[in-house]
């Protein structure tokens, strides 16, 4: 029963190859590169590309890692925007008061 409540992997896998395929194109886009460009400076056919971007494909992750390393990614852009580091909390320090 709580095995309908889960997502399935081939459900989750889709929805990750989709969310780096919008990262690839929303970058490619911003360097006004063209698939082929990004072909040559990743080493990554244009047609594996192409599928990349439109999550269609879920490929090997040195594939990925090719295309994020051309576009000068890091691994971290998959976690989106972070939110700010919290402040130090005030506190005393021990070692003074003894």
């Amino acid at each position: 029963m709580s095995e309908t409540l889960r997502p399935s992997t081939a459900s989750a896998s889709e929805t990750l190859a989709a969310r780096l395929g919008q990262i690839i194109r929303a970058e490619r886009h911003r360097q006004a590169l063209r698939l082929a460009d990004l072909s040559l400076l990743s080493g990554v056919a244009v047609a594996t590309l192409s599928d990349l971007e439109n999550g269609r494909r879920d490929t090997r992750l040195s594939s990925y890692q090719r295309v994020f390393d051309a576009l000068g990614l890091r691994a971290e852009a998959l976690a989106g925007p972070q939110p700010p580091a919290p402040a130090p909390e005030a506190g005393y320090d021990l070692g003074d008061a003894l």
